[in-house]
């Protein structure tokens, strides 16, 4: 196998990776840590936790579908022809 440039870099990479770690794990001493006593304070706070779950349905002031069940049909003619077509279309699938 023939070694790239890339490979020499992971290769080196793990070395420098193994000879940091070596050095962090020398570095602690021999010296054991000195231990310090836990002063006892209150009892820890009970908490609990009450998820509620529900449904908020919001209607529109201006949907005008709601109260009578069809669209609202626009002022200009254009609109509403389409919102027309919309609502047969939308029928015709309802069946």
């Amino acid at each position: 196998m023939k070694l790239s440039r890339t490979h020499l870099a992971a290769g080196g990479t793990a070395v420098a990776l193994g000879a940091l770690a070596a050095v962090a794990l020398g570095a602690s001493g021999g010296e054991p840590a000195a231990q310090v006593e836990a002063v006892p304070g209150p009892p820890p706070v009970e908490i609990r936790t009450v998820v509620v779950r529900r449904t908020v349905r919001e209607v529109l002031p201006g949907s005008a579908s709601r109260r009578r069940g069809r669209p609202r049909l626009a002022a200009r003619p254009r609109a509403r022809a389409r919102l027309r077509a919309a609502a047969e279309q939308h029928q015709r699938r309802l069946g």
